[in-house]
């Protein structure tokens, strides 16, 4: 039995093990981990990629840096109106052209009655 008398639910550890049938409790599960020290976070990253290729689900991953910076360029801003205008356009142009073949198709369907 477990804290506040809650049996411990197995889990199956790894890929091999859940193979073999081995199972692990939540106390093994919560205090058995894995760690390691990469000099940059490209090196984690590659890290963090071979773990997932075997099997270790990717939310179940963590990493801890310090002084990690991310670098943004920002190329401008996108606002609500650049959106109503870029529509706008849009509707011009389709409605004009559908207008056209329309108006098209109603001259020859007048000249053959």
């Amino acid at each position: 039995m477990g804290k506040a008398g809650k049996e411990l639910r197995p889990f199956p550890a790894t890929p091999q093990e859940r193979k073999e049938g081995k199972l692990m409790t939540e106390r093994e599960k919560a205090t058995s981990s894995v760690v390691a020290v990469y000099r940059n976070h490209s090196n984690a990253d590659v890290a963090v990629r071979a773990l997932e290729k075997g099997g270790i689900p990717i939310r179940k991953i963590s990493i801890i840096g310090r002084d990690f910076q991310l670098k943004e360029d920002v190329q401008g801003y996108y606002r609500p109106s650049d959106a109503a205008k870029e529509g706008a356009s849009f509707g011009a142009w389709f409605g004009g052209l559908w207008g056209l073949l329309m108006g098209f198709g109603m001259f020859l369907v007048g000249h053959l009655l």
